[in-house]
């Protein structure tokens, strides 16, 4: 899908405390506003949790500006928990991370539990995990493809480390669980407990 604001796979702005949960995007989404997520483009407020996104996500900035591009959130302040990127994260100018391209707000939020083998070609701030972090935690989070966690600001804040293919792919937890079932969901990199039982 092509979209000329902030864009996402689910949703384009969230403005709600509510939880968005258990949601996927397998289409790639390409817009020219400054906030691009594969969920979400822009949430302020609430959690997302239990997503995954495997769609091409790109940024062109209006008018060729700026732009923030995450494989789960574009930009905000929410906190991101049990969710996966696997999809290239393409801002022209700007911030590209494989969960956010640009956190900001207080420590009350958190990204934690997530994982990125997403690529992240771009030639501002890129990180595995966050491109542009300006006050969130970061725990727990893990990638595959010799990015820093964090592209630039606030450094990662507990357990977060670069991954081999074979350890990314033992990696589990309360909610991901081994991709070791034919046919693979997910070339077998550990999916969520919800996408066992999806044909």
């Amino acid at each position: 899908m092509a979209l000329s604001w902030d864009a996402g796979g689910i949703v384009g702005v969230f403005e709600s405390t509510e939880v968005i949960t258990a949601c996927a995007n397998l289409a790639n989404v390409t817009a020219e506003g400054p906030n691009v997520g594969g969920i979400v483009g822009w949430m302020d407020v609430g959690k997302i949790e239990e997503c995954y996104n495997v769609g091409n996500i790109t940024g062109k900035g209006k008018d060729g500006g700026y732009s923030n591009v995450g494989g789960i959130l574009g930009r905000g302040s929410c906190s991101i928990e049990y969710c996966y990127n696997k999809g290239e994260i393409a801002p022209w100018h700007g911030n590209g991370g494989g969960m956010c391209g640009k956190w900001y707000g207080d420590e009350s939020a958190s990204i934690q539990n997530c994982y990125n083998i997403g690529i992240i070609p771009v030639g501002g701030s890129a990180g595995a995990i966050v491109g542009r972090n300006d006050g969130i935690n970061v725990n727990n989070c893990f990638w595959t493809l010799g990015y820093r966690c964090i592209g630039h600001g606030v450094s990662a804040s507990d357990n977060c480390k670069e991954l081999t293919e074979d350890e990314m792919k033992a990696y589990t937890n309360t909610k991901f669980i081994l991709d070791n079932k034919e046919p693979l969901k997910n070339d077998g990199y550990p999916i969520l407990y919800w996408q066992e039982d999806i044909l």
